[in-house]
Parts: C-alpha cells; structure tokens; sequence
C-alpha cells in the first residue's frame, strides 16, 4: 500500500504502547532504565451547534474550501501540506492533517511533539480561511522525582478553557463558505486512457467521441448530501457551455473511506488496485456507482469507481474510473483486447 495516513484509532494504539515503560536491563544491571515518554498530540474537532461535522466535505458549509492552517513556534503548517522526513524515529513531525476516526468523524491532527519536551503553555493557532481562529494551549512537564520516578503533567486548552488529558477538544463553529461537494458543476480536467488491445486505435477512436474529455463537465446529484449504499441519483455529463449531453441514474452499490483502504483494509482488491494504479491522492470517501443510461430495450449499464480528493488550493477533484474490457471483448470477438480504462479527473467548479 502506498503512503497511508495514520487514523485516530492507530494514534490511540501509539498513545497506549508509549505509555508503558520500556524497561532494558544491560549486563544484569538493575539500574539501568531506557525511558520512552508518550508524544503530545492535538485532536480538533470541528462542529456546528446542531452536531454537525464541518470538516466532512459532504456536509453543506463544511470548512474545507477555505485554507486551514496552524502556527507553532513560529513554524507554519498547512492542512495536509508535506513535511519532510527525518531519520529520527520518534517522534515524527506530521504536521497538520485531515484524519478520519472509527465512528465516521473528521478532525485535524496536529503532532508529534516529544513526550519529554517542555512546553509552557505554548499556544497552536489554527486559522479557518475566513479571518478568525481558535488558539490551542499545551503545558506538557516532565519531571523526575527520583532517577526511576519520573512524572508527567499534561494539560490542554482551548481559548483558555481546559481540555481533556488526551488532547482531544471540538471547537464549536457557525457554517463556512464551502460547497457540498454535490449538485455542483465539475470541470473535466484530464481524461486518462489505458487500452492494451490489437485494435488500440480503433477503440481510442471510438472513446474519443464520447463527452468525458478534457474541457466538457458533469455533475452529480443526490436526494441527500451524505448518500449511503442503496441511494439513487443522477449524473449528467455537459458540454463546454455546461449544456447536458447525457444523463444516468445512479445508484450507490458501495461506499467506502479512506480509512477502508489504508488502515482497516476494508476495500477489494481490485478497489485497491485501482487506487494504487492509478495514483490517486489521500481521498475523502470512495463510492461505487451503477449508472443506467436510456430506456427499455435501450438501456445500458456502466459501472464508475468514483475517489473525492482534496487539492493543495483547498478545492476537490473527482477521480471516476471505468473499466470497459468487457464490453470491448464483446464487441471484437476477433481481436485480442487485454484491457480498456478510463479515468476522468474533474475539478469542482465554485459558484
């Protein structure tokens, strides 16, 4: 699997392995202690006063197209920006990122910082994008009451007031400005074709004259904005004046996380294929869709991979994959066709 981002219940595991003490004795010597303090972690989350997620993007008024970011000591950390690696094994400097927890909520990571380091109520500030910001507080003091007693006080606020002892706090925001991530125009921005076949040509030919190109658009619309396995839906593909050129109804067959496929590995293998093949970014949730185009005896069914993705300008892109060997192989009796893909990379388009 390539690069994963750690989920809320593996930094739980990290937090419970480094609380217990390794103790390493050397040539029989009692006196002799290794100690490894557990590293100092920030969890935000973020909600409206209803107890909505805002930083799940399909939530209406979520606060990821704004730009998120956090100062520490004088170091600014954008919302998922890279950071480069050290040879250090713990802790590691991950920044602040976007993770996803097992009870389906979305909240910032900010770590980690060395179990022993001291921090006198140093202040993280995230910043939201629109002007205001919350200031997080971090007193962390080890301290050795003898050579094998020592003790750490931890404690965490946020705007002055005391947090729980694990760094985990929700801060309480109105709505932003960002966009649900459906019924939306999204811009086509590169078609991505993959044919292994004797006629190569001749099915690029035929894809070529289809709307999913470079230029042109879609949109996709859901009775709700959270649709789950089972909700159905619409997708229309337009033109480059955003006039419809065809429409499907869609149904939801799957629905799957990011965690799904980096943690707890509950994607197939041809789910994982697709998104290691096809180097697909860290992606907010997956959805398998079945679309039917035309009527009666005229209908056809296609199936899309669809990953919603963030970008580095805070916006989302669409990642829909289609695998047509079937139907090419059908189509060619006489030819040897191998594989037939699609990939179309749209970008959401802010109204």
């Amino acid at each position: 699997m390539k690069k994963s981002i750690l989920s809320a219940a593996f930094y739980a595991a990290i937090y419970l392995v480094c609380s217990l003490t390794l103790l390493t004795a050397c040539d029989q010597e009692e006196d002799y202690i290794i100690w490894d303090f557990p590293p100092v972690n920030v969890f935000v989350f973020v909600e409206d006063a209803d107890g909505n997620d805002l930083l799940n993007v399909e939530n209406e008024g979520n606060l990821l197209g704004q730009e998120i970011k956090a100062t520490f000591r004088g170091e600014e950390y954008k919302l998922n920006a890279t950071v480069a690696e050290t040879r250090y094994y713990m802790p590691f400097q991950y920044g602040l990122r976007l993770l996803y927890d097992e009870y389906g909520r979305y909240y910032l990571y900010f770590g980690e910082l060395a179990g022993e380091d001291l921090c006198d109520n140093e202040e993280l500030t995230v910043y939201w994008g629109d002007g205001s910001s919350d200031v997080v507080t971090v007193y962390n003091r080890l301290e050795w009451k003898s050579k094998n007693d020592p003790e750490i006080t931890r404690r965490f606020y946020l705007n002055g007031e005391e947090q729980a002892e694990n760094g985990a706090m929700t801060v309480v925001r109105t709505h932003g400005d960002s966009p649900t991530a459906f019924r939306v125009p999204w811009d086509i921005v590169n078609t991505q074709l993959n044919i292994e076949a004797d006629n190569a040509d001749d099915i690029r030919a035929d894809l070529e004259t289809l709307p999913m190109l470079s230029g042109t658009g879609l949109r996709f619309d859901f009775a709700t904005s959270s649709p789950t396995e089972g909700d159905r839906g619409t997708l229309t593909w337009t033109d480059t004046e955003g006039n419809p050129l065809a429409e499907a109804e869609l149904t939801v067959k799957e629905r799957r996380t990011y965690a799904d496929f980096a943690y707890y590995q509950n994607a197939s293998d041809k789910q994982i294929a697709i998104y290691d093949e096809n180097d697909i970014p860290h992606f907010y949730y997956y959805m398998l869709w079945r679309a039917r185009y035309g009527e009666g005896t005229d209908q056809e069914t296609r199936m899309y991979h669809a990953f919603v993705a963030p970008t580095a300008d805070q916006n989302f892109e669409l990642w829909l994959y289609e695998d047509m060997t079937d139907a090419y192989q059908d189509q060619y009796p006489d030819k040897t066709v191998e594989k037939v893909s699609r990939m179309v990379v749209g970008k959401m388009t802010q109204e």
